[in-house]
């Protein structure tokens, strides 16, 4: 005769388990944390957290991954082939808390949903979960960070693959944990442009005296040339 334990024993250990972690404050189970940590999935605790990019880009209609208009946003710009620091800072971390970044794998926000970040190189300092795949930071602390005061910054390193197209990839950082009156989540969009370098008009109108000149040099020494012919 077999042992059989009802489903409903099974149930109340894997919950025990789950709540175990996430009074932990860490990350786990390949899932995103808004799913344990957000108030019906979605975020719980406004102002939680802040993107510090070079400044606000609003693309108004023009995101076409999900059709909304994220308004003015705060936005990081970067070559093809080079590296970026994305930097966030937690304003409240309240009890004990960690962060992530997400959205790596979604495409591009413009044109055709053909482009996306592929090959990147991830910052090892944060943890991958999940296949999606998104990184968890927990300051080197199993268990999540404690709060004290804030803000606290992170700063997240990405390399991006000398092929990567040219486009606007919308990325997100997010904070989640446990503190009054219970577990808490909040998140904040950014893009980061994929373009390369426009030069500064300086370095064009030094680019164009250069150009001159060399023009002018080869002028002089043909009628030089032609003088000396005649």
């Amino acid at each position: 005769m077999r042992n059989v334990i009802p489903k409903t024993i099974v149930t109340l250990i894997i919950c025990l388990l789950m709540t175990n972690n996430v009074a932990q404050a860490k990350p786990g189970y390949g899932v995103s944390c808004k799913g344990c940590h957000g108030t019906a999935n979605a975020p719980n605790r406004p102002g939680a957290l802040d993107v510090l990019g070079e400044g606000f880009l609003d693309l108004g209609n023009g995101n076409r991954n999900d059709g909304k208009n994220r308004g003015a946003i705060p936005f990081f710009t970067v070559e093809p082939g080079g590296s970026i620091d994305l930097t966030m800072e937690v304003i409240d971390g309240s009890d004990v808390y960690s962060v992530e970044l997400k959205r790596l794998d979604i495409a591009a926000v413009l044109g055709p949903a053909t482009d996306f970040l592929t090959g990147f190189t991830p910052d090892g300092s944060w943890f991958e979960l999940g296949a999606e795949p998104y990184y968890a930071a927990t300051g080197g602390f199993v268990d999540g960070i404690d709060w004290t005061s804030g803000p606290v910054g992170f700063s997240y390193t990405l390399g991006i693959d000398a092929f990567t197209p040219e486009n606007t990839y919308d990325l997100e950082f997010a904070v989640a944990g446990l503190g009054a009156p219970s577990k808490f989540y909040e998140d904040m969009h950014f893009y980061l442009v994929v373009e390369n370098a426009i030069p500064e008009p300086s370095t064009l109108a030094l680019a164009g005296l250069g150009i001159i000149g060399v023009c002018t040099g080869y002028l002089k020494r043909r009628r030089r040339s032609e003088q000396k012919l005649t």
